[in-house]
């Protein structure tokens, strides 16, 4: 469908039913279209024709969430390779797994360090911990970290999209990955999920795999984001009454489409004989981790790949691996030093196939 103004399209209810919107992005009338309709409808996607493209307006069609941009007079050739890219099943260049669980306190942010430990050291600079429990805001205090800015601090910058405005809430570690933590509050806001997918769409060009720490299901605002992953590893707990929670929760995901049910991959901390029988008749492919009786991630010293006490854990991950095709594929890489990290902002995936055809 054709629609010859902006005002036209967004009095039309069908243009909300459209998953690809090419727009004429002259500013500033049609970044403020994109914005208007990402709001309503985060999920969609779209292309700008442009008759010039300059930073500014990159950086701002960004922020609006175009994917990909049309020169006005592009051959068909062109246009036919922008429609296929876009159409493709994911445009971003990352893996995205998340990490939760049915409620608070199961363990589910210790997975996550131990995570971004493991495969920070394996292609250091390209891993990105994203802290999305923003009413805890463990994960940054997990690893000795105490930020006093985080991410919803981040999305509510003006700028937010901008290289120098993302340094300085990016943190940098010396295992490897960066985190966009939270700082956590009782009672805090909620998530700008429009702006989130915005930034997603540009760290998928700078980091191979990104993790968020999930909030506990049915991980609430946040239903655009879940969609983003490609796996989620859902901590069913262990005692009499967190498994209760989680047959209250297995009896809804029962109901939910193959397109999120997929994407599940359970785990638990469970040492119980009795328990694990119990977790193994409601979901058979549970894998077992066991877990260590002090993960000492704020301790620089400390690491899962050298630490006696995580050796159970990291000889069992093979298991959680296994169902996860891109966490398998570079948990094969020997690890990096230290000193051979990139900053998030360089590099290419290309280093990358050279290590392994290598």
């Amino acid at each position: 469908e054709i629609f010859s103004a902006p005002q036209l399209a967004l009095r039309s209810p069908r243009i909300l039913d459209s998953e690809l919107v090419l727009v004429g992005i002259d500013l500033p009338n049609g970044v403020k279209f994109c914005q208007i309709l990402r709001e309503k409808k985060p999920t969609i996607a779209f292309i700008a024709l442009t008759s010039e493209v300059t930073p500014e307006t990159e950086l701002q069609m960004k922020r609006a969430g175009v994917l990909e941009k049309l020169c006005r007079g592009a051959l068909a050739e062109d246009i036919s390779q922008v429609l296929r890219f876009v159409a493709s099943e994911k445009p971003a260049l990352c893996s995205i797994v998340g990490v939760g669980g049915t409620k608070e306190g199961l363990g589910s942010t210790l997975l996550t360090c131990a995570l971004g430990d493991y495969f920070g050291r394996k292609i250091p600079g390209k891993i990105l911990l994203i802290d999305l429990n923003n009413r805890l805001g463990d994960l940054g205090f997990s690893f000795g970290l105490s930020p006093n800015k985080g991410i919803l601090e981040l999305l509510s910058h003006e700028e937010f999209l901008h290289p120098s405005v993302l340094q300085t809430y990016l943190q940098n570690t010396s295992r490897g990955f960066n985190i966009l933590a939270s700082v956590g509050g009782i009672y805090p806001k909620p998530i700008n999920v429009a702006a989130l997918l915005g930034l997603m769409a540009v760290l998928g060009d700078s980091f191979e795999i990104i993790i968020f720490d999930l909030p506990p299901y049915p991980f609430p605002g946040l239903e655009e984001i879940v969609d983003l992953c490609d796996n989620i590893l859902m901590n069913v707990g262990g005692t009499l009454n967190q498994l209760k929670t989680f047959r209250m929760v297995s009896s809804d995901l029962k109901t939910l489409p193959e397109s999120f049910s997929g994407k599940l991959k359970f785990f638990s901390w469970s040492s119980d004989p009795a328990g694990r029988d119990l977790i193994t008749e409601m979901v058979p492919d549970c894998v077992f981790l066991p877990k260590p009786k002090e993960a000492r991630f704020s301790d620089p010293s400390f690491s899962i790949t050298d630490s006696p006490e995580m050796k159970p854990l990291l000889d069992t991950l093979g298991l959680l691996f296994d169902q996860i095709p891109v966490l398998n594929l570079y948990s094969a890489l020997a690890p990096m030093p230290a000193d051979s990290q990139l900053p998030w902002w360089k590099g290419s995936f290309s280093n990358l196939v050279d290590r392994f055809i290598g």
